[in-house]
């Protein structure tokens, strides 16, 4: 599960760069950076910890940095709603998609350890 997490991951990370790449909103390419850079930090720390720490049988590190994952999803998804600036989010189908994945592969790893 945390290896379909960080495909989806790196899948959204990708689609994010050609959203902002395509936008000429300042408002929308602040919201995409900031969902850029959560994205990058779960794409090369959390998630790949995540699976080192399950394989060396670290449940709580590994459920933590799978939270993280997943929390993420949800923060990327804020920025777009929690201001006078809203917009609408083109990313909450893959937002979702990344919290669920995630917040399943850290309920799994809560029952191994």
């Amino acid at each position: 599960m945390l290896e379909l997490s960080l495909a989806e991951a790196k899948a959204i990370l990708k689609h994010i760069h050609q959203l902002n790449d395509g936008t000429r909103d300042p408002i929308l390419e602040r919201y995409y950076g900031t969902c850029i850079e959560e994205y990058k930090a779960t794409v090369i720390n959390d998630l790949p910890e995540a699976m080192s720490e399950l394989n060396a049988k670290d449940y709580p590190s590994s459920r933590t940095n799978a939270d993280n994952a997943a929390e993420t999803a949800v923060e990327c998804e804020n920025f777009f709603h929690g201001s006078p600036e809203t917009r609408k989010s083109p990313l909450t189908k893959e937002n979702n998609a990344m919290h669920d994945l995630a917040a399943i592969a850290a309920s799994i790893i809560y029952i191994l350890g």
